[in-house]
C-alpha cells in the first residue's frame, strides 16, 4: 500500500499478508495515524520476490517503508506489528526501514511508534533486520532488541532517535561515561596536525556556549571511553560549518567502526544527534569523537555545543558531567562558572580547578588542593 501526498489520514485495522511489501510512505505526507495495522509473512516464497508496480522499488521486502529524503511528518503508528509466520529461504529485508532525512530539513521527518511489535526474524530470510534506521524516529513501548536491529550506517546521514521503555533500568541511568561535556575533553588524537578549537559565545540561535573545531589535517580527535555491557548512546549537539566533519565510534581493540556519520546541518542551527550501539563486552574501550576527510586546513569545520555518552538507549533529557577533563586550562569564561576542571598531563598527577569570579566579577579559575 503506497501512501504519498496525503494529509490528515487515519488507517485502522488494515492487514497485509503474504506480499512483497506492506506500507510504503513515499513523501509529502503529514498527520498520518495508523492504528492496529499489521504485516505478516513478507516475501515468504519466490512468487513474492518482485516488488509491486505501485510502490517505490526500495520498499521491496519491507513491511513499513519510509523513503529516503521524503517528507513524512507527524506519522504515528500505534499497536502496529510485523508478524513472522515461519518459512525458509525468504527474501524479506526489514520490518521497518526509516530513510535518510535531509540534513537541513530534519523537522520534516517525525515518525513515532507506540506499543508496536516488530518480528526479529522473517520467513527464514538471512538478510532481514527488524528495524533499519537511516533517519530519525521515536519509539515508545517495549524494546526487545539487542544486536538484531541496524540503527546506524557508515555513511553521510543524519541519524537521531529516542527510545522510551521504562522497563529497562539502563534507560534511566544518569551517568555520563565521558569525562566532560565539551570537545576539550577529547584529549586523544591521531594525525599529523591537531584541530584548532575555539570557544564561541552564545548566539541568538543557539543560546549556549559552544566550541568551533577547525581541522588542520586528516585527524581523529577522541576520548577513550570504557563502556558497560549492552546499549550505549552517544549524544551530541552541534552543526557543520564546512566540509565533512564526522562523528565516529570505534572499538579500540579490533578498530572496527560502530559508525562513522557526517556531522551535517545548517550553520547556526544546532541539531541533536543520538546514536546508539550495542557493546557485547563489559569494560570494552571505544574511541568516541570527531574526525574528517580533507587534509586542507579549515576545509572541515563544525561547532559542538555538547557531547556525552551514557549507558542505555537514547533519551529525551541530557546527561551531563560535573567535571571537565582537559589537557590545559582554557581561558576563563562564563561557560566554566561553577564547573570543576581536571587538568591531566602525561606522567603528572591531576590538578583540579573551580570556575568562579573574583572581587571584580571577572571569571577566574581557583585551584582546589587535593589531600
Amino acid at each position: 500500500m503506497c501512501v504519498k501526498g496525503t494529509d490528515k489520514v487515519t488507517l485502522e485495522n488494515v492487514d497485509v499478508m503474504g506480499c512483497n511489501s506492506g506500507f510504503s510512505f513515499e513523501g509529502q505526507n503529514s498527520r498520518i495515524f495508523m492504528g492496529r495495522c499489521h504485516v505478516e509473512s513478507l516475501c515468504v516464497t519466490s512468487e513474492y520476490a518482485s516488488p509491486s508496480i505501485y510502490a517505490d522499488s526500495g520498499a521491496s521486502g519491507i513491511a513499513f517503508y519510509f523513503k529516503d529524503l521524503a517528507q513524512n511528518k507527524d506519522v504515528t503508528m500505534e499497536q502496529c506489528s510485523v508478524v513472522d509466520n515461519g518459512g525458509s529461504s525468504g527474501t524479506a529485508v526489514a520490518g521497518v526501514y526509516i530513510g535518510r532525512c535531509a540534513s537541513t530539513q530534519a523537522s520534516l521527518q517525525s515518525i513515532r511508534f507506540v506499543d508496536c511489535s516488530i518480528a526479529k526474524t522473517m520467513s527464514g530470510s538471512t538478510s532481514y533486520k527488524p528495524i533499519k534506521n537511516r533517519g530519525k524516529f521515536k519509539w515508545e513501548g517495549q524494546w526487545p532488541f539487542t544486536t538484531e536491529v541496524d540503527l546506524v550506517s557508515n555513511g553521510m546521514s543524519y541519524i537521531d532517535m529516542e527510545i522510551v521503555d521504562t522497563s529497562l533500568s539502563p534507560n534511566i541511568g544518569n551517568v555520563n561515561l565521558f569525562r566532560g561535556n565539551t570537545v576539550l575533553s577529547l584529549l586523544a588524537g591521531s594525525g599529523s596536525s591537531a584541530p584548532t578549537i575555539t570557544e564561541i559565545a552564545p548566539s541568538v540561535a543557539s543560546l549556549t556556549y559552544a566550541h568551533k573545531v577547525s581541522f588542520n589535517s586528516v585527524y581523529e580527535l577522541y576520548q577513550l571511553v570504557t563502556c558497560p555491557y549492552g546499549w550505549v548512546t552517544v549524544d551530541v549537539v552541534g552543526y557543520s560549518l564546512s566540509g565533512n566533519p564526522l562523528l565516529y565510534v570505534q572499538n579500540n581493540t579490533t578498530f572496527t567502526d560502530m559508525y562513522r556519520v557526517q556531522f551535517n546541518g545548517a550553520p547556526d542551527a544546532p541539531r541533536r544527534w543520538r546514536i546508539c550501539f550495542f557493546n557485547p563486552s563489559a569494560g570494552q574501550l571505544y574511541r568516541i569523537g570527531l574526525t574528517n576527510q580533507s587534509a586542507v586546513p579549515a576545509a572541515d569545520q563544525c561547532v559542538i555545543s555538547s557531547i556525552s555518552a551514557y549507558q542505555g538507549l537514547p533519551r529525551a533529557d541530557y546527561v551531563l558531567s560535573d567535571i571537565e577533563l582537559v589537557g590545559s586550562l582554557p581561558a576563563p569564561s562564563r561557560l566554566w562558572y561553577g564547573k570543576r576542571m581536571v587538568v591531566r598531563s602525561p606522567g603528572v598527577a591531576d590538578t583540579m580547578f573551580f570556575g568562579t569570579a573574583d572581587g571584580s566579577v571577572q571569571n577566574v579559575f581557583k585551584q582546589i588542593t587535593m589531600v
